[in-house]
């Protein structure tokens, strides 16, 4: 399951007009993996972490699912370990109200919850 997850969050981050918009302007990627047999959210940073590489220009990539019990979405993100740091601080500060991001924001912040 962990290699089938992968494999999804590597089709898109390696897309080409994906990339080209990165270069262009900071940009978080997000994976929408509705419906799928995938891992649990809970280790998307995990699953994907080892995938990063230097000339990865996302600032992260989120993995989404949607239930038809929940008005709101629920994202985890991966955050990019070559982006840097103040990018990504600024980013989290802008999204860090909107509920959905508050696993970006915390990860930025260095405060992430626990899984679970």
């Amino acid at each position: 399951m962990t290699a089938m997850a992968q494999d999804v969050a590597v089709g898109a981050l390696r897309e080409k007009r994906k990339k080209r918009q990165a270069k262009l302007m900071p940009t978080v990627l997000i994976v929408d993996l509705s419906g799928n047999d995938l891992p649990d959210l809970r280790r998307w940073p995990e699953t994907f972490g080892a995938l990063w590489e230097p000339d990865d220009e996302f600032l992260a990539v989120g993995g989404m699912t949607v239930s038809t019990r929940s008005r709101e979405p629920e994202l985890r993100f991966s955050l990019n370990p070559f982006t840097e740091r103040q990018t990504l601080r600024r980013f989290a500060a802008l999204v860090s109200g909107c509920d959905v991001f508050i696993d970006l924001a915390e990860q930025a912040k260095g405060t992430r919850r626990r899984a679970g």
